[in-house]
């Protein structure tokens, strides 16, 4: 039996656009002359197996981070992380004062785009590119 190469590409591309759901995502406008700020969403994993986001990356700084917040010494303190892990099953929210993505050294002095994009790369799928409002501090 002679397979089509478009239709299994196109079957491929449903399983992984199934595999995670992103909700809810937006970006902070950062502050004039601040050369950071943060990218938060909802990230459902359909998939059967734990989903590790490895990276983010996008037009708007040289430097994207993934981030949490931890209780260090009674005090909550920001730290990079080399992944972020999403159960089967689960949703983990990336929120202030939670898992999050930075991004640094902006050189920007004003932002002004109302809209940006964040490609998301996850361990052992295809990167995934999404759109993302802008929403002033």
């Amino acid at each position: 039996m002679k397979r089509n190469p478009l239709i299994l590409a196109l079957i491929l591309f449903s399983m992984q656009i199934q595999s995670q759901e992103i909700k809810d995502a937006w970006f902070k406008a950062p502050i004039p002359n601040m050369p950071m700020t943060a990218a938060y969403m909802k990230i459902t994993n359909n998939t059967d197996k734990e989903l590790i986001l490895e990276k983010v990356t996008g037009p708007d700084a040289p430097v994207y981070e993934l981030h949490t917040h931890k209780k260090v010494d009674g005090v909550m303190k920001m730290r990079q992380v080399p992944f972020i892990k999403i159960p089967v099953g689960k949703t983990h929210e990336l929120k202030p004062m939670s898992d999050h993505i930075m991004l640094m050294k902006m050189k920007r002095e004003k932002f002004d785009k109302k809209e940006t994009t964040l490609t998301l790369f996850f361990k052992g799928l295809n990167p995934l590119k999404i759109k993302v409002p802008v929403k002033k501090p």
